[in-house]
């Protein structure tokens, strides 16, 4: 587990920066937050003003990200996954068991932003947004819940609750 967390967030970290690098090249007064601006996209007009206010290079560059986002949300799953796991050791009683039930959310998210990037392809490389535009959006929500839960639910499990909950077991 250890070394997958490693692989995981050393390939997550790699993408991320290459998403830093690339993500600005996207944003225009109609996608002010670049690619996000778009997987957060549902009505039609909007998405379609969007993607005509990019040029040929930025529609381009917007469909190399949502193609490399497949990789990104295999990592970064993984990563967030593989660190509840390692951690589990740590924990016991009910933390445990729902920092156990929190850990399944990350897989949960790679899964919406699968659906999200195959709604956002099919819109970007197809007619239009007119009926992709609200799964995608709303696959995307779920997605940023999902890894946002994860994310702040660790430091406060094992950093807050965790030594709080050992320091009153230790005590008689």
């Amino acid at each position: 587990m250890k070394r997958i967390f490693q692989t995981s967030l050393a390939v997550t970290l790699v993408i991320g920066v290459l998403f830093l690098f690339m993500d600005p090249m996207l944003r225009t007064s109609l996608a002010p937050y670049g690619i996000v601006s778009l997987e957060l996209c549902a009505y039609t007009d909007s998405c379609n003003a969007m993607v005509a206010g990019w040029d040929v290079r930025q529609q381009n560059v917007a469909a190399f990200l949502l193609g490399i986002d497949y990789l990104f949300l295999l990592a970064y799953s993984a990563a967030i996954f593989a660190a509840y796991q390692l951690s589990l050791a740590k924990l016991s009683g009910r933390l445990r068991v729902i920092t156990m039930q929190i850990a399944w959310l990350a897989p949960l998210a790679g899964v919406c932003d699968a659906i999200e990037n195959a709604y956002l392809l099919a819109g970007l490389l197809g007619s239009g947004f007119s009926s992709v535009g609200w799964p995608a959006a709303l696959a995307a929500t779920i997605k940023f819940a999902a890894v946002a839960v994860p994310l702040l639910w660790y430091p406060l499990a094992m950093f807050v609750l965790r030594p709080a909950l050992n320091t009153r077991e230790a005590m008689p």
